[in-house]
């Protein structure tokens, strides 16, 4: 296939994992800069860093370009959890920095071109046939260690910036009663179509699960709220953590609501208030789908006047 004819600005896509440019790399942006008198790099990022495909952060690999292509304009991209999220927001990056500029995207073999659904033409750069994968090079690189005081760092560095593999997390329904309507205060974060409940990881401040839960609530929803009782717990499948290589075990949590209007806080976009048993597991962000049928078999309204202090105290099992 004919490259187009040059444009104002060439963009390439990728998430160049290694700890030097291959000879694929090499090529395909030493093509681009002499094409383009501006050249755009998108740093590919997963949304929780670890893992073997995703093991330097962006600010090691934006190094690395600045060194040996120091003309290069480089920015993140983050993960998104569909091809079409993700590609409005390459589109959004690229309109934000060149809004009237001509661009032409570039990527090579296994690259972003067939994830891309945007608004720009992209373009693949055969690469000679023997040159090695991103992962190739990986596997070659944790395959001997170097007696060198830089590789010696750069475990260090990599230990200690790393998150483990196992995240304990806190989730928190807020629930309230109006007449004898159960309600529970869902989330959406940015760029997510669905709902979720409040929460997050563990902080090392925090002084047992039930002091996390209400501070995650607190801080995503803006509410004031009472004695969180337990409801359940289990492993999660958020996709961020899955393409991490993290587990996510997460224990649930219901909350008597005291005061507060909902509010969107922190990393949370919108907050609000739903009647509980209209919601239907479609409605929810599929790592939080089998907490809501749980919820929904605790939560009864007898469960729920306890939680309240409408009636004798709830005592956890």
């Amino acid at each position: 296939m004919s490259l187009p004819a040059p444009t104002d600005v060439g963009v390439v896509i990728g998430r160049f994992q290694v700890q030097n440019f291959h000879v694929g790399h090499r090529s395909l942006l030493d093509l681009v800069k002499a094409r383009h008198q501006r050249v755009l790099v998108l740093i590919g990022s997963p949304a929780w860093r670890g893992g073997k495909a995703d093991p330097l952060d962006y600010h090691t690999r934006a190094l690395m370009f600045q060194t040996e292509y120091p003309s290069f304009l480089t920015v993140p991209i983050t993960d998104a959890q569909s091809d079409s999220d993700w590609s409005e927001e390459v589109d959004r990056l690229i309109k934000s920095i060149f809004p009237f500029s001509k661009v032409t995207l570039y990527g090579a073999r296994d690259s972003f071109i067939s994830h891309y659904r945007g608004r720009y033409q992209p373009w693949e750069v055969p690469q000679t046939v023997g040159n090695p994968s991103g992962t190739e090079c990986r596997e070659q690189t944790a395959a001997t260690p170097l007696e060198k005081e830089s590789f010696r760092a750069g475990v260090i560095y990599g230990i200690f910036n790393n998150p483990g593999r196992m995240a304990p997390c806190v989730d928190g329904a807020v629930l309230r009663k109006f007449q004898d309507i159960i309600q529970v205060v869902l989330i959406q974060k940015p760029g997510e179509k669905l709902w979720r409940f409040p929460g997050g990881k563990l902080e090392p401040d925090d002084d047992g699960l039930e002091a996390a839960v209400n501070r995650e609530v607190r801080e995503e929803t803006g509410l004031e709220v009472g004695r969180p009782v337990y409801v359940t717990s289990g492993n999660l499948p958020d996709w961020r953590a899955v393409a991490a290589g993290i587990t996510i075990h997460s224990s649930l949590f219901a909350l008597p609501y005291i005061y507060g209007a909902p509010r969107g806080g922190d990393d949370a976009a919108i907050a609000q208030f739903f009647d509980l048993y209209p919601i239907e597991e479609s409605d929810m962000e599929v790592c939080h789908k089998k907490l809501l049928t749980k919820l929904q078999g605790w939560a009864t309204l007898d469960q729920v006047r306890r939680l309240l202090g409408e009636t004798e105290p709830v005592t956890a099992n």
